[in-house]
């Protein structure tokens, strides 16, 4: 096996950038899944236009997704940089 003093204790470019590429894909895939789901609310509020209570309750989640579109953006804005580095 190793022995910790053979082991280097910086990551590889190569690694680096790999690993980059695969978090911009996650993100990506995770980013596509929020679009698809917010278009299927807005056609589910679409269809519950005269059920108050179900359109509170696909508001709140809509509101949530946004948010974690956002924050998702964010983080795909911060991985995509890495790789420009």
């Amino acid at each position: 096996g190793a022995t910790p003093s053979s082991l280097s204790p910086a990551v590889k470019p190569g690694a680096q950038l790999r690993a980059a590429r695969k978090e911009l894909q996650r993100l990506e895939r995770e980013l596509d899944r929020c679009s698809a789901r917010e278009a299927e609310l807005h056609e589910l509020m679409a269809q519950s236009a005269s059920d108050h209570a179900q359109l509170t309750q696909l508001s709140a989640e809509l509101t949530q997704l946004g948010a974690a579109r956002e924050q998702l953006e964010s983080e795909w804005l911060e991985a995509a940089q890495q790789l420009e580095a």
